[in-house]
């Protein structure tokens, strides 16, 4: 009687250090699958934020396209040049396609950042440039004023001032500024600084 008790103790204290060890990987199992599950979320939760980040980033160059394009509007230019033109379509449409890009199931975020490097890259050049198009056409139109006062006592003025006009009128900038400031130089020396400094002025008044 005491060799089956002893036995039966035996058996329950084998029993339960298997339901221990089981208990144990059952736990040690869980622990894994909470452990996956956190990194998991945590990585969507990311996701999610690079994706918001990503979204206002384009609402940003799509406010500075539309601002490049309503000075091109206001500032009531004769032509925009054609390599303007393809530029600006074409930050229009990698704006369009980090849109695109954001709407793929799946997201896949690394292309999502490539195509936003390049839109940003592509839209603030071109705004930049229409910037600074807009300053050289109002700058080209001070100068061809300030040079007129030289056109009947300087022949070769007159037509280098006629050259930057019809330079002008082709929406060929470069060219048009480069030959109205030749020709107010060679009537006025140093006439450039002056009516850069009349510009100056009239902004400050605008201003203020």
């Amino acid at each position: 009687m005491a060799e089956l008790m002893l036995t039966n103790e035996n058996l329950s204290s084998a029993a339960y250090s298997v339901l221990r060890d089981k208990v144990e990987e059952i736990f040690a199992n869980m622990k894994e699958v909470e452990d996956k599950q956190q990194s998991l979320l945590e990585i969507l939760q990311a996701l999610r934020k690079d994706e918001m980040e990503a979204r206002e980033k384009i609402k940003n160059l799509r406010k500075l396209f539309h601002d490049t394009a309503r000075l091109l509007e206001r500032s009531n230019l004769p032509g925009v040049p054609q390599d303007i033109e393809t530029k600006l379509l074409d930050a229009q449409e990698v704006i369009q396609d980090c849109f695109n890009s954001l709407d793929e199931k799946p997201l896949r975020m690394q292309f999502v950042q490539t195509s936003l490097q390049k839109a940003e890259s592509i839209v603030n050049d071109i705004h930049n440039q229409v910037v600074e198009m807009v300053e050289n056409v109002y700058f080209i139109e001070k100068i061809i004023q300030y040079g007129n006062r030289y056109r009947r006592k300087y022949p070769a003025v007159h037509k280098r001032l006629t050259v930057a006009e019809e330079a002008f009128r082709r929406y060929d900038y470069s060219s048009a500024f480069e030959e109205a400031a030749a020709a107010v130089e060679e009537a006025e020396p140093g006439a450039l600084k002056k009516i850069e400094e009349l510009i100056n002025e009239e902004y400050e008044q605008d201003v203020h």
